[in-house]
């Protein structure tokens, strides 16, 4: 390719020669294939370079940002059972309002209710429960008219009937203890019952020792005592048998289990009979698969366990045998006389022990109380706000964010370089391009690396002016220009393409200079204001202090490499 414009300019030359002279005579311009060989060959390939200019810049970044509304939140449920919910109701529209106190959605037929807090939800709250996030809730229900008693950070009886008003007031029923709490008070209350069947034999034993004892009740004191004996034999020998609750709960999580676990293998299926496979894609659902095999597993070995018939109730063997004592002693005392003494002792024991049980059953009532589940209420920093998006309709399996919610207004996000990012501050000015009403002011308020983009671009956070009804209306999700005023350098300054500056490890910037005896080094330079595709930059030593404009460094007509 370079022979043809060589040949060109030998032919104009010999043309022009003849012309001038007109007696020149062509041999002299005959050469060997040797030497024309030798005249055509191209040049040893030499970096591109560009000379370092001094001039003076000045610029405006233009860019595009999406215009999105304000601190916009973006709203999860938190799995109720382990298992990712179903969306069964109360969708909100776009534009929708959420205020204190709002179902936000219905998710497995159970609200999640906004409430105005700061602190994070992070667990579930029972009865027993302590800390910042009580105190949170009962402010909370207070501000709502649900009073709860003062916000002392204790979740006791009052707050859990605060809690059950609050649901019963947005139309569903307060949710219920879990079932080791619901069985601590089925158990609590088994003993109570005893109790007070004890302490009514008791009486009966010491109405019967003062009245002195008839053939008839020596006969019954009799059967009494083997009756309790039959009911000691049969405490002793008869196993608790399983809760219904928790059996039927057991089985609900089977089936949700083995519902997951065959979704699990028909996405295992699915993606390895694609073509071509996708070995991580593979790994990834094999993985999925054996997760929710264990689930299963875990699930089945609960239900199992949750199906065993329990060992024989202690409260009960101890009732059988108190009463056992109770009958054997009345049937003593018949025998004996009417002596009462043992009578009275006896009433007086069973009356300690239904005072006992009567203190059991109200800790577990209280330890039963309606709970807070984490996944039915979500904790906003502030309210009312606006729904921005709604991603699920009803049916939709929840696994992510469900919807975004925000405050009043609209924030604007740009993307620029690295190089502009340097030249830009919170504060600085920008106009806005709004579709079909002109142009309107903003103000950066942020400015930071992504961390989303894979390109180490940088984000320009902007906050518009005051906007009209019409204007905020027209920007609101749109893509719009951004024009963002830098200003310019004081005076001239050295300047290079932007093509011409690279990195070092350590990320510092520096060009590559060609120097005059075709040797190249690198200068680490500090660099300034971008424009018109040139960039200010200034030399600078290896531990960042500037250095002088000189041959050494930098200087107006340096060479510098922008490519090979």
């Amino acid at each position: 390719m370079m022979a043809r414009p060589r040949r060109t300019i030998l032919l104009v030359a010999l043309i022009a020669a003849v012309a001038a002279g007109g007696g020149l005579v062509a041999t002299n311009f005959i050469v060997s294939p040797a030497e024309a060989a030798a005249r055509t060959t191209p040049p040893p390939a030499r970096p591109i370079t560009v000379m370092v200019v001094k001039q003076a810049l000045s610029s405006m970044i233009t860019t595009r940002g999406d215009v999105s509304s304000a601190d916009s939140t973006s709203i999860s449920v938190a799995a109720g059972s382990g298992a990712p919910g179903v969306v069964t109701g109360r969708v909100p529209k776009v534009g929708n309002e959420v205020r204190e106190g709002t179902v936000l959605l219905e998710v497995s037929g159970r609200p999640v209710i906004a409430l105005l807090g700061t602190v994070p939800g992070y667990r579930s709250l029972s009865p027993g429960s302590s800390g910042q996030d009580v105190v949170q809730l009962q402010k909370a229900l207070a501000r709502l008219g649900f009073n709860s008693g003062p916000a002392d950070g204790k979740y006791d009886p009052e707050l859990a009937a605060a809690v059950a008003r609050l649901y019963r007031s947005v139309g569903y029923s307060p949710p219920t203890a879990d079932v080791e709490a619901a069985g601590a008070l089925k158990a609590a209350r088994g003993q109570q019952a005893a109790a007070q069947q004890a302490l009514s034999s008791a009486e009966a034993g010491l109405r019967a020792a003062e009245k002195g004892a008839t053939d008839s009740q020596r006969l019954a004191a009799a059967g009494a005592v083997q009756s309790a004996a039959d009911a000691l034999e049969k405490a002793t020998t008869t196993g608790t048998p399983p809760d219904q609750s928790a059996v039927e709960a057991a089985a609900r999580s089977v089936q949700s289990a083995m519902t997951a676990f065959d979704q699990a293998q028909q996405r295992q299926a699915e993606i390895r009979s694609r073509k071509p496979q996708v070995a991580v894609d593979i790994r990834a659902a094999e993985q999925a698969a054996a997760q929710a095999a264990d689930r299963l597993a875990q699930a089945q070995a609960a239900a199992a366990k949750a199906a065993r018939t329990g060992p024989p109730d202690q409260a009960a063997i101890r009732a059988a045998e108190n009463q056992l004592e109770v009958t054997h002693a009345q049937q003593q005392e018949l025998l004996a006389g009417p002596d009462s003494s043992d009578a009275r002792r006896a009433v007086t024991a069973a009356r300690q022990q239904l005072t006992a049980t009567n203190a059991s059953v109200r800790t577990a009532e209280s330890a039963a109380a309606t709970p807070l589940p984490l996944s039915e209420v979500t904790f906003l920093a502030s309210l009312p706000r606006r729904v921005d998006k709604v991603a699920v309709q009803a049916g939709s399996t929840v696994m992510a964010a469900v919807m975004s919610l925000s405050s009043n207004g609209l924030q604007i996000l740009a993307t620029v370089t690295e190089v502009e990012a340097r030249m830009l501050k919170p504060g600085m000015r920008a106009a806005l391009t709004v579709p079909g009403t002109g142009t309107a002011g903003a103000s950066i308020s942020k400015v930071a690396a992504s961390t989303t983009q894979a390109d180490n671009s940088w984000q320009v956070w902007l906050t518009p002016d005051k906007l009209t009804a019409q204007q905020e209306a027209a920007l609101r999700e749109t893509n719009i220009k951004v024009d963002i005023k830098i200003g310019a350098t004081a005076g001239a300054v050295l300047t290079v393409p932007i093509g011409g500056l690279f990195s070092d490890a350590a990320g510092n910037p520096r060009v590559e200079v060609l120097e005059t005896n075709g040797t190249k080094r690198f200068q680490r330079v500090r660099v300034g204001l971008a424009a018109q595709g040139k960039v200010e930059i200034h030399p600078v030593a290896d531990d960042g202090k500037d250095l002088a404009e000189n041959v050494r460094s930098l200087q107006p007509g340096t060479l510098v490499v922008v490519g090979q």
